[in-house]
């Protein structure tokens, strides 16, 4: 999982040496709005997608600690306007 790191505004040079806290914030899973239950829903079957520092994680959410794809906003962009626009069989 990548976390996101970011030093406390707090931290400066002085006589302490810069020594500070850093805050980790790890992504947020969002479901796929496709996604739900019960007949013509898919059934739950589906995908989250979440922001990392500089790229987009992919994940099958029945199985969420199974890791997930990391790819960048270009490329999931491609995939998302190939979807849509039927080459896929899904």
């Amino acid at each position: 999982m990548t976390i996101e790191w970011h030093k406390s505004s707090r931290s400066g040079g002085g006589s302490s040496g810069g020594d500070c806290v850093e805050l980790g914030k790890l992504p947020e899973w969002r479901k796929s709005s496709r996604s739900g239950g019960g007949t013509g829903g898919g059934g739950g079957d589906c995908v989250e997608i979440g922001e990392l520092h500089a790229s987009v994680g992919i994940r099958d959410s029945k199985n969420p600690d199974a890791g997930y794809l990391e790819i960048d906003r270009a490329e999931l962009a491609g995939l998302l306007g190939a979807i849509k626009a039927g080459r896929y069989e899904l």
